[in-house]
Order: structure tokens, then sequence, then C-alpha cells
């Protein structure tokens, strides 16, 4: 104990001088520092055990407050749909589901703060609304506003097709609606919040206007020829065509088949324009097939199509707007042909008022591009919509010559070939010869027993060339990884890709699709089969 005296055992002889006092105080000495010892190790104890202690309670604290939590009344979610004030204020409520409830106003909640489609909680008995949200009201559903009902208080929204009469918040009823106006609004609760801005029509145009020229186009100088006039007419002489009566021509389509320049040929387009009025904005917008139109809703390709067309002629007030359409066949089928539905006719019925309106614009110019004019509807095609009808061919000897020249212009080419127009006249002889090897590359059998032999020239395209030029580019280069000799592309390059772009275009022809790729099957004879007559000379140049 801490005090207690040290007993001197007598049984211990001093050492030295050491005397019995100095042996005490050395015995009290250690005594001291071991109590000193024992009184910091007790402390350090005390310390540690009142932080145990307070983290104990503070993980007490912790699940108090969440078994109150659990425990706690629950509150419902609810939207004011209506406030009453006979005596005593009420509110209607819709809760979850579209019950509708009448429940009374909890005293802490200022009637200043009661507005419809507030949102705020109900108690647990249902009966009276506890407090209300401190958020903005969000809105999940998107309609279009039709009229006024009930003197302004309820509006008629149209949603995916259905007519929704909604009741209008207290933000709302202040704004003026049009018909047409985007409204944000609540299904479930039967309530319209605001008005949203429209969408910017701005975004429906190219940013940027394309790029593409017709002089970078080989081989169609004649269509090339026609568009240029018809909008010379139109943009840069109209007095004159006012004067001989000459009426504009601001509808072009362009048949043909795929791979020879038609979506190309309607960038360049845009690009002439801008250059025939410059100074002046330009747009361009570019449709593709049905994909930017059709939706699943009824009536709402009809309203996208609308909103192209009030988008092209707001910014034809600036300057002029090509609208291209490609792939129009998906859009301006025959009406009747797609069985079981009728959503097409009337989309098309639709684009055929469109285009009627556009007619009376001056600066709208409306293009379009198919490979199968044979599906398009007859009222598409009628005088005063698409005047002006432009067959684009599969390019002939001097054509191909053209597009070659222009796709190897700065390519380098192998130094055995001498010049360059001897690569591009000694690839062509292969093409076009008519008893060479690539005279027959497919067989194509008919209904009445005809077998017709297909040749390269029945097949080729711009497409075709413009990547058969770039298999041959790729291969020079990869040859000059290999062996370090730039010795350029050759001729022989040029006859492998030709090779490979044979069998895979040859795998793609079929019976049903043999019409759409070659132009010289009658009308009144139908494919019963497509072999290859090509595929084992092939192997010899698929490197």
């Amino acid at each position: 104990m801490i005090g207690e005296e040290w007993e001197w055992d007598e049984s211990v002889p001093l050492t030295g001088d050491e005397t019995v006092t100095e042996r005490r105080a050395s015995l009290r000495s250690l005594r001291g520092r071991e109590l000193l010892m024992k009184a910091e190790s007790l402390s350090n104890e005390n310390r540690q055990l009142r932080k145990n202690l307070q983290e104990v309670a503070a993980k007490q604290e912790q699940m108090r407050a969440k078994l109150e939590s659990i425990c706690a009344p629950e509150h419902y979610p609810v939207v004011i749909t209506k406030v009453t004030d006979n005596g005593s204020l009420r509110a209607e409520v819709a809760a979850a589901g579209g019950l509708r409830v009448h429940v009374s106003i909890h005293p802490d909640i200022p009637p200043s703060q009661l507005a419809v489609g507030r949102r705020g909680f109900l108690s647990r008995e249902r009966n009276c609304l506890l407090h209300l949200e401190e958020s903005e009201t969000d809105w999940p559903d998107v309609g279009t506003f039709e009229d006024y009902l009930d003197g302004r208080r309820r509006v008629l929204l149209k949603h995916q097709d259905q007519l929704l009469a909604v009741t209008q918040t207290d933000q709302l009823a202040d704004t003026a609606l049009t018909r047409g106006d985007h409204i944000g609004f609540d299904r479930a609760a039967g309530l319209a919040y605001v008005r949203l801005p429209p969408p910017a029509r701005e975004a429906l145009f190219a940013d940027d206007l394309p790029e593409d020229e017709f002089s970078q186009l080989g081989g169609l100088e004649q269509p090339i020829a026609q568009i240029q006039r018809a909008l010379d007419f139109t943009i840069r002489f109209p007095e004159v065509a006012a004067r001989y009566g000459v009426r504009d021509k601001r509808g072009i389509l362009l048949c043909g088949p795929p791979g020879n320049g038609k979506t190309r040929l309607g960038r360049c387009t845009a690009t002439y324009v801008s250059r025939l009025v410059s100074g002046v904005p330009c747009r361009f917008l570019s449709l593709v097939g049905a994909s930017d139109v059709y939706s699943m809703w009824l009536g709402e390709s009809e309203r996208k199509l609308c909103e192209i067309f009030e988008a092209a002629e707001a910014a034809a007030a600036e300057g002029p707007v090509v609208l291209f359409f490609d792939e129009i066949d998906a859009l301006g089928r025959n009406r009747g042909s797609d069985c079981g539905s009728s959503a097409p006719d009337r989309i098309l019925s639709t684009f055929l008022g469109l285009l009627d309106g556009v007619k009376r614009l001056s600066g709208v110019i409306v293009m379009a591009a198919t490979n199968r004019p044979d599906t398009l509807d007859p009222a598409l095609l009628r005088a005063g919509r698409f005047d002006l009808k432009i067959h684009i061919p599969r390019p002939n000897r001097s054509a191909a010559r053209a597009v070659l020249q222009a796709y190897l212009k700065d390519l380098p080419l192998a130094a055995s070939c001498g010049e360059r127009q001897q690569i591009v006249e000694g690839f062509l002889s292969r093409i076009y010869s008519p008893n060479g090897e690539y005279s027959a590359v497919l067989t194509v059998k008919l209904n009445d027993g005809r077998n017709l032999p297909v040749s390269i020239k029945e097949l080729v395209s711009g497409a075709m060339l413009e990547n058969v030029v770039r298999m041959a580019a790729e291969e020079a280069a990869f040859r000059e990884t290999r062996t370090g000799d730039p010795d350029g592309i050759s001729e022989e390059d040029l006859v492998a890709a030709l090779q490979q772009e044979i069998c895979g275009i040859a795998g793609l022809i079929t019976p049903a699709n043999a019409k759409a790729y070659l132009g010289m099957i009658p009308q009144d004879a139908h494919p019963v089969a497509v072999s290859s007559v090509f595929q084992s000379s092939a192997t010899r140049y698929i490197r």
C-alpha cells in the first residue's frame, strides 16, 4: 500500500560503509518509483475505458435513432389537386394510383403555401396533410396543348394518341397557351405544370454545310449539268425564268443503282447552292429513309414531318434550304403495299401535302434519292412534286476512267506502270472487255428457263471503284512496311482488290434482290436462281 513502511530484513547484512539509515532511504526510493509506475498504468487504463465508453454511447445513439426511424409512423406522398376553405381549410390530394381524398391541414402549414400541384405527405391515418416538400415539383409526362376546358380551369392535352383532360396548376394558370404548345404534366395526378419551350429547330440542320463539290465527282457530268441548270433558273435568274414562264423545279429525284453517287450529289447540291447565294446563310437537312421520321406512336410520324417542313419554312426566311430525303422509297412506297397497317399510307399522304405546301416557298429545295423507283407511289412522281427526275446510271468506261483518275490522283503508283494513264487503261480493259475474264461472273436463271450471264460491268459502281482503290492502296502500304521498298500501287493490286469486291457482291445478289442490282433483267421475267461462275478463278488473285 501507498505509505506503507518497508520492513528491514536484518538477516541481510549491510555492505561496506552502508548504514541502517541509508539502507532504509534506498528502500523508500525503490518503493516510490514502483508506486509511480502503477499510478501511471492505472491512469492509462482509465483513459482507455472512458474512450471505449464514449464509443459505446455513440453506437447506442445510432441504434436508438435507427430504431426510432423504423418504428416511426409512415407518411404517404401526395400532390395537392384542390384547396377549399368553407369555414375550415381542407385540401383534395391525389395519392399513388390516382386515389383522391379530402384531408385536413396541419396547423404548422401556412395557408399561403397551399397551391395546386404542390407535393406533400399525409399522416399515417391519411386524414391530415402534415408538411410540404421544399423542392420544385417535377412532371413525368409531356403532351401537346389542344384546347381549354371548364372555363380555362382544365386543359385538353394530346399524349400518345390519346386526349387527356387535366387540371392546370397555379404556376401554369397565368400562362397563355396556344395549340401545339408542349406541356409538362403528371398523368397519374391529372395535373399540368408548365409550358415547355419548343425544341430548337436549329438542331435539325447540319452544323456545317458539306464540303463535297461537283468537281470531285467523276463521270456524272450530265446529271450535274441538269441539277445546275435547274438551280440557276431558281436562284440566279428568277426574272428570266418568270418572263419565259419557266416553272421552278425545286423537287429533284435521283434514281439509279446503289453506290453511284446519289447521296453525294445531294451534299454537293447544298454546297453549290451556298456558292450561288454567297453572303446569305444556307441550311442543309438530310433524312435517311424512314428512321428519322417513323415513330411507334400513332400520329407522331406525321408530327415529325410537319416539324421538319415548318423548320425549313422558318429557315427559308433567312436563306435557301436544301432538304435531302435519302432512300425515299422507305417513305414513299406504293400505298396499299404494306398489308395489315395503314400507317405508311397516312404518313405518305401527309408528306405529299407538305410537298405541295413547299412549292409556295421560294427558298426550299427538296431532293430525294432511291434505287427502287418502281416501288414509289405514282402520286409522289407526278408533275408538281418531283419535276426533275434524273437517272444516275452505272459508270461506263469513260465515267469509270474519271472516277479512277480522281481517286488515284494523289497516290503513289508502281514505277513499272509507267504513266498514271497506263495503269488506269489497263485496269479498265479488264473490266469492260466484252470477252475478257470478267465477261461472266454470275448467271441468273429466269422463270422462263433462260440463263442470263452477268458481266462485271453490270455490277460496277462508283462506290466499288473507290473501295477497289482503297484496298489496293492498303495492300501496297502493307507491302512497303514488310519490305521497306516504296514501290507504290500496281495494276496487280487493283486486280486483286477487284477480285475481292466481285466475290463480295456476288454473295449478296439473290433471286429476291436481283432486279434491284441488275437493270438487264426484263420486267416480265423473274429470277429464280443466281449462281456464281467466278469463285474458282477468283482465288488466284486473293492474297
